[in-house]
């Protein structure tokens, strides 16, 4: 039965590869069990987000941002997602439903940051994108927690794929900066998932 802690003892050897994705949240190690704070899990980069500076309305800059803002794989979707696996994971593992509401707030902050550049730059932040309202269709609604995991790396990576596409139709220096950072905060995502990922081969 799960009771809800800080800190995990796993008694198996682990890879090295997982040293890497730790970041700090491993407390002790060595060839026989580990002890991981999952407390300290990163669900943010350590970049510091710059100034948006916007002299002059640009609507078409504002409808490139739209998609990853309210679009199918957009900060929307991340958002809601997270909330319903924190709901679902909150019922049987505390500590992995919280690091899942970390991560949600850290897109409501990515949520904000676009939003509030759309309509400075003359845009109309509606949730939606491509001639389409955003739906709770959109939401993944995997109850199996490795699934869950799975799904959300592979939606991290696409969206930042997404954002470097979106980078390069971008003019705004500052802006792009922007996105750069929003970048670095979704590759510490897929970290932070890996982590937990492998914390599941030894959770009972």
């Amino acid at each position: 039965m799960y009771k809800r802690q800080t800190l995990y003892a796993f008694k198996q050897i682990y890879s090295r590869p997982f040293h890497k994705f730790g970041e700090g949240c491993i407390k002790y190690s060595d060839r026989r069990y580990f002890i991981l704070d999952i407390k300290e899990l990163k669900t943010k980069s350590d970049r510091v987000y710059p100034e948006i500076v916007i002299n002059a309305p640009n609507p078409a800059e504002a409808a490139v941002l739209q998609s990853d803002y309210a679009g199918k794989g957009s900060e929307t979707t991340a958002i809601m997602t997270y909330i319903y696996q924190n709901y679902i994971t909150r019922l049987y593992n505390e500590d992995v439903a919280e690091v899942l509401e970390r991560i949600a707030i850290t897109e409501m902050h990515h949520h904000d940051i676009l939003g509030t550049t759309i309509a400075r730059l003359g845009g109309n932040p509606v949730i939606g994108a491509d001639n389409c309202w955003w739906t709770g269709a959109n939401v993944n609604y995997a109850v199996n927690l490795k699934e869950m995991l799975l799904d959300n790396i592979k939606a991290e990576q696409a969206a930042i794929q997404n954002y470097r596409r979106t980078i390069a139709k971008l003019t705004n220096q500052s802006i792009i900066e922007t996105v750069e950072c929003i970048i670095a905060d979704e590759e510490v995502h897929i970290a932070t998932f890996a982590v937990l990922l492998k914390y599941l081969e030894f959770w009972k």
